[in-house]
Formats: structure tokens, C-alpha cells, sequence
């Protein structure tokens, strides 16, 4: 698999399923919303039952017990699913609502008018899921649960001092006919709003999209030319140039598995394909001889880490910062007996990344001086330098996502 077409991959895709993933994540906030609200119906009930007990309130207990008891099943449900066992289905939104709505209804039908504000919530708390379709079916639903309200109030109602329960008349003309135009009139401001805010939010994603076509534009374009530079500075020394893309690739899969995020990984490996750019110093008949080198000629291949640390060096961009500190550290090693005398911590992790991956692929490599390894080889010379050469976390790490690497190693077997 070639990991920066995965990467690039999962890029494109989260920006393209941002604007849905947003709205999914918002429709489970929502629910689960929706669901303290109908706990929250149930406790009001509660306290009314309470206060009613202790004489407060002057209500027909019994009733209040069956109103009670009728909003429970509701409104537990919808807690138990959206709270509790957090079912994030479609159907979850329209259920819970249905189970507020329901719970609102009956706590109507007995306290009639005191109550009669809380009619509304199901449809303001339908606006929050940015769904027509669930707003109108939600409008329709209380509209009905409004009209069952009223008709069921005359006979239930437990609120003396009510004046539209005095006959069936009066609940249906002055109490739902009036509430039911304000209702109409709610719904519609409501369904203003919503379109409004889908607009705005729409504009946002399809602004977040251009501008992450922008972005990935301009990584493809970085990629192009460091890839390009750096395979400048590997056909000098006749390595072939996919050794950098493999680097690439190599760098991403530990860089990942350390933690870094998807950015982070990609500037890490990007640089990495930079670690070589100094031997652009190096006389190219030192860096083709296809003999073992003198030790004249050895000092003067050591200068490639100084050079190609110079060379990228005194800028602000984070890749070519990253790209000098391995350039500079690359060769050294965790017993300090490296170019430089780093040991231990002293090294960047990064740096010590790229020694593994480096001496893995150029191992695996066939090369003017030698013949390519088996990877089994290669790997077992990796786990060999652990703790000497090589940094112990990297190699267990390299050992623990080696299927990875093989992975990548077999992808780009006939180009080795």
C-alpha cells in the first residue's frame, strides 16, 4: 500500500464527509438533548406529585399519579436510548422526539394551561437536527398532540381555575383554536430560521472544501518538488530514485504509530525524503565508487549530513526545519559512536526514525557496491543494532508494525 496515497486519501475523504460527519455528531448531541429534556419532563412531574403530597398544591392525587405514571414509559425510553445505551440509529431522532412529545401531551391533558409553553419544545428542540423533514413531521406531530391535549383536558384536567375547561366548546374554540395560529405562526418563523442556518451552514462546508482542495493542491505540490530535489541528490550516488518514496512511505507508518497526527506525519515523512540532499556537496565519484571507500574518502561522505543540515537550514517552514534536523542527525547512533557523537536522547526521535528506515531500505536495496538483502535479513539486523545503533523504542516499534513495512517492501519489490 502506498502510504501517502492513504493518507491523501483520508484527507480528501474527511473533507469531503466533514459537512456529514458534522451533522451525524450533531444529531447524537441532539438526541441525547432531547432525552435529558424528556428525564427532565419526568422530574417536573415529580415534584409536582411531590408538592402535592405535602399540601402546597390543592390537586386530585390520584390523578396526578396517572398523569405520572402515564409520562414514565415515555419519557424513560427516550433517556434509556439516547442517554443510557446511546443508540446512535436514524430513527433514534424521531422516536425520542415522538416520546416527548407524548410526555409534554399528558402532562397537558391534566394541567392544561399552566403547562401549555412546554408544547412548544419539541419543535424548537427539532430545529437543533437541521432536518426539514423531521421538523415537519415533528410539527404535524404536535399539532396533533395539541388537539388531543385540548380534547381530553375538558374531562381530565385537574387545574380549577383553568377558563377554557369549562366545556368541550370552550377547550376546542378559545383554548386550541388561538393556540394553534400561534403554534402556525412558530412553526413557520421556525422554519425560517432553518433555512437560513442550513444555507449558512452549507456555505460554510463548500468554503471548507475549497480551501482544503487548496491545501491538498499545494502539499501534491511540495511533494512534487522535494521528491524531485531529493531524487537530484540519490541518482548522484546512482541510488534509484523510488528509495525516497519508499522513505516516504516508511517514515509515515512509524511516525504514525508514535502518535503523530495526520498532518505531523506528512511533514515528518516529506522531510524525511531529505535526508540524502547533501551529498549534492559530495563528489559523485566518491558517492558511484562501486569499491569500499578509504578512510580519506569516507570523511568526505560524512560531510553530507553538514551540508545537507546548511542547506535547509534558515527557513520557517516546519518541513525543511525538520528535513535539516534529520539531515544533520540521520547517521548518528544511540551508542553515540554516529557522525556527531549524539547518544541516547541527545537525538531526535525523528533523526532516529530515519536511521532505521534509512538502514532498512538501503539494506533491502541493491546498490553499485552490493546486492540487495531479503528483507528477513534486513529485519534481523535491525533488531540486532537495538539499544547500539539504533534507538529501542523505534526498533519495537519497527518490530511491532513490521507487517506494515513488509507491506510496502513487497509493493515496491521489483523496483528495489
Amino acid at each position: 500500500m502506498n502510504v501517502r496515497k492513504r493518507r491523501n486519501s483520508e484527507s480528501g475523504l474527511a473533507i469531503l464527509n466533514y459537512y456529514s460527519l458534522t451533522k451525524q455528531q450533531n444529531e447524537y448531541r441532539v438526541n441525547r438533548l432531547t432525552g435529558y429534556l424528556a428525564l427532565a419532563t419526568q422530574i417536573s412531574g415529580f415534584i409536582i406529585l411531590l408538592l402535592n403530597y405535602v399540601g402546597l398544591f390543592i390537586l386530585d392525587t390520584s390523578k396526578v399519579f396517572f398523569a405520572v405514571g402515564c409520562m414514565l414509559p415515555f419519557s424513560m425510553s427516550s433517556f434509556a436510548i439516547t442517554v443510557i445505551a446511546k443508540i446512535e440509529k436514524q430513527w433514534v431522532k424521531y422516536f425520542t422526539l415522538s416520546c416527548v412529545c407524548m410526555t409534554i401531551m399528558i402532562l397537558f391533558m391534566f394541567l392544561s394551561m399552566h403547562v401549555v409553553l412546554l408544547l412548544l419544545f419539541p419543535i424548537i428542540v427539532s430545529c437543533l437536527y437541521f432536518d426539514k423533514r423531521l421538523f415537519i413531521f415533528e410539527a404535524l406531530e404536535t399539532a396533533v398532540a395539541m388537539l388531543i391535549g385540548h380534547i381530553l383536558s375538558y374531562s381530565l384536567s385537574i387545574v380549577f381555575d383553568d377558563p377554557f375547561v369549562q366545556s368541550m366548546y370552550h377547550a376546542l374554540v378559545f383554548g386550541f383554536v388561538p393556540r394553534f395560529c400561534e403554534y402556525v405562526l412558530t412553526c413557520l418563523a421556525v422554519y425560517l430560521f432553518i433555512q437560513i442556518s442550513s444555507k449558512m451552514v452549507k456555505g460554510g462546508y463548500d468554503y471548507a472544501q475549497k480551501a482544503e482542495d487548496l491545501i491538498q493542491s499545494q502539499k501534491n505540490t511540495n511533494y512534487e518538488i522535494v521528491k524531485n530535489l531529493a531524487t537530484v541528490s540519490e541518482n548522484k550516488s546512482n541510488d534509484i530514485g523510488e528509495h525516497i518514496s519508499r522513505v516516504f512511505n516508511y517514515m509515515y507508518v512509524l511516525a504514525y504509530h508514535f502518535g503523530y497526527t495526520a498532518d505531523e506525519c506528512y511533514d515528518i515523512s516529506l522531510a524525511a525524503m531529505l535526508h540524502d540532499v547533501g551529498k549534492l556537496g559530495v563528489d559523485e565519484k566518491i558517492l558511484s565508487k562501486p569499491a569500499k571507500l578509504t578512510g580519506e574518502e569516507f570523511e568526505e561522505v560524512k560531510k553530507h549530513a553538514a551540508y545537507g543540515k546548511q542547506l535547509l537550514s534558515n527557513s520557517s517552514n516546519q518541513v525543511l526545519e525538520i528535513a535539516a534536523m534529520i539531515a544533520d542527525q540521520h547517521h548518528e547512533r544511540w551508542d553515540g559512536q554516529g557522525y556527531h557523537g549524539l547518544k541516547g536522547d541527545e537525538i531526535d526521535r525523528v533523526s532516529c526514525m530515519m536511521s532505521v528506515v534509512d538502514v532498512f531500505d538501503a539494506l533491502t536495496s541493491k546498490r553499485c557496491y552490493k546486492d540487495a538483502w531479503p528483507k528477513e535479513q534486513a529485519y534481523a539486523e535491525i533488531v540486532k543494532g537495538r539499544g547500539t545503533q539504533f534507538s529501542p523504542e523505534v526498533v519495537d516499534k519497527f518490530v511491532e508494525h513490521f507487517d506494515e513495512i513488509s507491506e510496502i517492501y513487497e509493493a515496491n519489490r521489483d523496483i528495489i
